[in-house]
């Protein structure tokens, strides 16, 4: 009975509050993923930049999953529907919602696209104007 205590007390942690597989005197320098503080700047720019990709990334992703969303409800809706009208004027909403979900999260390509539309649309109507000013103003011949 006496040797049983023996075991248990020369096999017990040490006493220090350290635990028995660590080295009191290891420099925390030697981990691989400790920083110096000359580090630190520079290892935030690279972190903060690539929780910016990460992030960018993931909206992309996240407005790829809407799209093959509203790609997969559009099959199902059209094969239903009889007419021409309906689907032509669903897309038509359909992708004014995708652009502004787009320019929402944030995605670039979309946007451009967006913004040279509106300018073609805007151009296109003042055309449009013009010649209906141009058609409604009488004719007046001298004579």
């Amino acid at each position: 009975m006496e040797s049983d205590i023996e075991t248990v007390t020369t096999n017990a942690a040490p006493e220090s509050g350290t635990d028995p597989g660590t080295d009191p005197g290891a420099d925390s320098r030697s981990d691989p993923g400790a920083t110096t503080p000359e580090d630190s700047p520079g290892r935030a720019d690279a972190l903060a930049r690539d929780l910016r990709e990460e992030r960018a990334f993931r909206q992309d992703e996240r407005f790829l999953f809407v799209f093959a969303i509203i790609v997969l409800l559009d099959v199902i809706v059209f094969d239903a529907v009889g007419g021409w009208v309906v689907p032509v004027v669903l897309l038509i909403l359909e992708l004014a919602f995708l652009v502004v979900l787009a320019r929402l999260m944030g995605i670039e390509a979309v946007g451009d696209l967006a913004r040279r539309l509106g300018h073609w649309s805007k151009h296109l109507f003042d055309q449009a104007a013009r010649a209906v000013q141009g058609l409604s103003k009488p004719k007046i011949k001298a004579g």
